[in-house]
C-alpha cells in the first residue's frame, strides 16, 4: 500500500471518529422534520397543553409548556394541508376535552387531552364544514361548534349535539357570562339569545351585508363588540384600484378578490346604544 493509501485511511478514520464524537454531543430539543408549522392551539384551561400543526400532516402535542413535543399517530389524527379549512382544536372547560376535524369534517373527541381520539356524530350536511368552536367557561358541559351553515351545542362536553335555533355561515360567537347572553353572528348580521342556544333574535344587521367578522368581549368597562361589514367597495377600492396595472402582479382579479373580502370595522364600545 503507497503512503499516500495510509494518509488517506488515516484521515478517513480520523473524520469518522470526529463525527461520531460530535454526534454523541446532540439533543432533542424539540419538533423537527414534521413540516411547516401550519396550526397553533393552546387551551384555555391549561397552559401546559399546547397542539401544532404541520403541513406534512403530523400533529404535535405537548403537555409540560412546549418543553416534550410528542407526534399523534396518523392513524389517529392526519391535519390536512388544505389551510382554507384549516380549524384550530376546540377546548372544554373540562381541562381532559380536546375536540379535532380534519376540514372541517368527521370529528373528533379525546377525553385525555388529544392522548386518544375517538369519533363524535354532528349531524352535518353533505357539503357542510366546522368552523370553530367555542367553549362555555362557566359550565363545562356546555360547548358550541360553528359550522359555514348552522350553529351547534352540545349539553354533555361534546358527546351528543343538536342544532341551535339559528341559521346561516358562522362568523363569529362569544358568550357575555354576565347578562348570560351568547352573541353569535352569520353574514346577515349578530343575533343574541337568552336560553342558552336554544333561539336567537336579531340583534343588529349592519348597513353593508355581507357582514365578514366578529367578535366581542367583557372587561371591568363594560361590554365592547367589533365587526367588519361588506362594504370592500369603498373600504379598500379606491386605494387598490390606482395600483391595477401599475404594480407587476395587480390585476382585476387581486381587485376583485379584495373587495369581496374587506369591510369597514365598527366597534360598540362599553355603554353604547
Amino acid at each position: 500500500m503507497t503512503i499516500r493509501k495510509y494518509i488517506f485511511m488515516f484521515l478517513l478514520m480520523s473524520l469518522m471518529g470526529l463525527s461520531f464524537g460530535q454526534a454523541a454531543l446532540y439533543e432533542p430539543q424539540g419538533i423537527g422534520g414534521g413540516g411547516a408549522f401550519t396550526s397553533f392551539s393552546m387551551s384555555p384551561y391549561d397552559e401546559d397543553l399546547w397542539f401544532v400543526a404541520t403541513d406534512m400532516g403530523t400533529l404535535f402535542r405537548t403537555t409540560d409548556g412546549g418543553q416534550h413535543w410528542y407526534p399523534i399517530d396518523n392513524a389517529q389524527i392526519i391535519y390536512s394541508s388544505h389551510l382554507l379549512y384549516s380549524v384550530p382544536l376546540g377546548f372544554c372547560a373540562d381541562p381532559n376535552i380536546v375536540f379535532f376535524t380534519n376540514e372541517g369534517k368527521n370529528p373528533l373527541r379525546s377525553i385525555d387531552k388529544g392522548q386518544y381520539w375517538y369519533s363524535i356524530q354532528i349531524p352535518l350536511q353533505t357539503d357542510e364544514r366546522i368552523k370553530y368552536w367555542v367553549p362555555n367557561s362557566e359550565n363545562e358541559n356546555m360547548i358550541l361548534c360553528a359550522t359555514d351553515e348552522k350553529l351547534f351545542r352540545s349539553m354533555d362536553k361534546g358527546v351528543s349535539w343538536t342544532p341551535c335555533g339559528i341559521s346561516g355561515p358562522s362568523r363569529g360567537t362569544f358568550f357575555d357570562y354576565e347578562d348570560n347572553y351568547i352573541y353569535h353572528a352569520t353574514t346577515a348580521g349578530v343575533y343574541r339569545s337568552g336560553d342558552m342556544g336554544v333561539s336567537f333574535t336579531e340583534y343588529h344587521v349592519p348597513n353593508v351585508l355581507p357582514l365578514l367578522s366578529f367578535s366581542g368581549g367583557r372587561d371591568a368597562q363594560g361590554l365592547t363588540m367589533t365587526y367588519i361589514d361588506g362594504d370592500g367597495e369603498n373600504a379598500v377600492g379606491p386605494w387598490i384600484q390606482q395600483y391595477i396595472g401599475l404594480v407587476d402582479g395587480a390585476d382585476q382579479e387581486d381587485y376583485d378578490y379584495s373587495i369581496l373580502t374587506s369591510g369597514f370595522v365598527w366597534v360598540r364600545g362599553p355603554g353604547e346604544p
